[in-house]
């Protein structure tokens, strides 16, 4: 009787160390993979702080670029008033000169 308590304390024994090898190599395991995590977290806080800054910057220039843009809009607007205005000019002179009793005495003069 006492060999068989023996021989089960034994095999519970194996069993147990058995299932402390396993949870040992699994906490190695588990520190590896955290250690992993850890080292994922630190270089990603270091590329996110600059992050903020980054933005800002990025904001200000659009900002900046709007504003370019707009007085461009500004100035080609301008220029298509003065081209706008050349050619009514044009066309006025043109009129002018096609309607004017001087060209027509010219024309005569010609003829």
């Amino acid at each position: 009787m006492v060999t068989f308590v023996v021989i089960i304390n034994t095999i519970i024994s194996l069993i147990l160390f058995s299932a402390a090898n396993k949870i040992w190599l699994m906490k190695k395991k588990l520190t590896i993979v955290a250690d992993c995590f850890v080292a994922i977290e630190i270089s990603t806080g270091k590329l996110l702080s600059k992050t903020p800054r980054t933005i800002y910057l990025g904001k200000d220039r659009v900002s900046n670029l709007r504003y370019e843009h707009q007085l461009l809009q500004l100035r080609i607007q301008q220029f298509q008033q003065i081209i706008s205005l050349i050619f009514l000019g044009r066309q006025m002179w043109r009129r002018y000169l096609q309607f004017s009793p001087l060209t027509k005495s010219i024309d005569r003069r010609e003829r």
